[in-house]
């Protein structure tokens, strides 16, 4: 994994990447006042400085941010600083469908059909929760 110099953003210490993506990178921080471990998203400044962008984003995070379940992480804090926009989610150190995916990629292992079902019955159910609260 990719580390990074120090940033502070409020009072989020970020550290490593965890992924790279199209709109911003995902990263590891720790929360110093709660003491805790949670991921970061930071937003592209080339994504964060346009005008619809930051409209979009306020009033999105101000829908989906009072969503519950299980397979939604949830979104404790957002902000801007240092030009750019960043949320702020649980840590999901193994949990990621991507996680399970690349470590099924790199294992000899296979998920059984049930497995496959479950998993796919949690995506389905979340994002079922995500599509009915806009």
């Amino acid at each position: 994994m990719k580390q990074i110099g120090a940033i502070q953003l409020k009072q989020y210490q970020v550290s490593t990447l965890l992924q790279e993506g199209r709109m911003g990178d995902l990263f590891n921080a720790y929360d110093n006042e709660q003491g805790k471990a949670i991921a970061l998203l930071l937003f592209h400044s080339e994504v964060s400085g346009k005008a619809h962008f930051r409209h979009h984003f306020q009033r999105r995070l101000a829908e989906i941010s009072h969503l519950q379940h299980p397979s939604i992480a949830p979104i404790y804090d957002f902000g801007d600083e240092i030009e750019r926009y960043f949320l702020v989610t649980d840590s999901l150190p193994h949990n990621t469908l991507d996680h399970h995916i690349h470590y099924m990629q790199a294992s000899s292992e296979r998920y059984d059909l049930t497995e496959i079902l479950h998993i796919l019955a949690l995506v389905a159910d979340g994002l079922g929760v995500g599509h009915r609260s806009s």
